[in-house]
Order: C-alpha cells, then structure tokens, then sequence
C-alpha cells in the first residue's frame, strides 16, 4: 500500500487539501453497522494535532474505536480504549463491508500492524518522512492515524 503525501495534514502549497468530516464518515459507516447489528455508541471529532476521527461501535460485550483519517478517505479498527489516544495494534472491522459501501477503504489488521516498505513511503515528502523517523513509528497504522505535533 502506498501512503499519500498529505496523510496526516502536511501538504505542499500546490496540493488541493481535503478534509473529510464525521458527519461524511457516519453517512457511510452507520448502514455499515446496522448491516451488522453493531451500535454507534459515540463519536469524537478530531483535535489538537490528531489526524483523524473516532467511531465507538459496540456489539455485545465487544467495544471498537473505528478510526477515519481525516485527510485521505481510510479507516482502521482498534479496541476501544485509552489507546485511542495513540493507536499501536489494530484489528479487523467486526462485519462485513457490503459492496454498495466500499468507497471508503477499511484497511485490515495485517496492512496496517505490518512496518511500512521502502516503496509504501514514496510518494511522501521530505518533512513527511522526517516526522515518521523522528515519531519512530512502528507500523503504517501509526502512520496514516496519528497525533504528532
């Protein structure tokens, strides 16, 4: 998987910024639940340096945080804890991701636990992978869900 420059917020001045919105997310996400008989709990807006939303989804005794990046239109999983905060291990989305719904990508656990290729990094600038070194990341989730400053 290649990252896009821009992931966490630094752009160049030539490049259109996006920004997606929790309101965008849930548009998609809550048929995604009621597919799969999970519940909205919360939702929290992003803030601070954070560079993307968070979703509480719970089924059962089973509670997620599902992260959206809010610059590029990806989301992983993680349990739902204070680690939503800082986001080191990720889990597959509890359901399935019906077709009509697949614009946004729910990135799994492998891609996102596993340590980013040489050529995932490309298309990132300078300054971009100079955070990435000096945030020493772990793997890509930390990369495209983050709060660096």
């Amino acid at each position: 998987m290649k990252i896009p420059s821009g992931i966490y917020g630094r752009y160049e001045r030539k490049q259109k910024v996006l920004f997606y919105s929790i309101s965008e997310y849930k548009k998609i996400i809550h048929p995604i639940c009621i597919h799969n008989s999970l519940k909205i709990v919360d939702e929290i807006e992003n803030f601070n340096y954070r560079n993307y939303h968070v979703i509480h989804i719970s089924k059962g005794e089973l509670n997620v945080a599902l992260l959206c990046n809010i610059y590029h239109p990806f989301c992983g999983t993680i349990l739902w804890s204070d680690e939503i905060y800082m986001p080191r291990t990720f889990i597959e989305f509890p359901g399935k991701i019906p077709t009509e719904y697949s614009e946004i990508p729910m990135l799994t656990s492998e891609t996102l636990n596993s340590y980013p290729k040489e050529n995932s990094l490309e298309c990132l600038s300078k300054d971009e992978l100079k955070d990435i070194k000096y945030w020493e990341v772990e793997n890509l989730g930390q990369i495209i869900f983050n709060d660096w400053d």
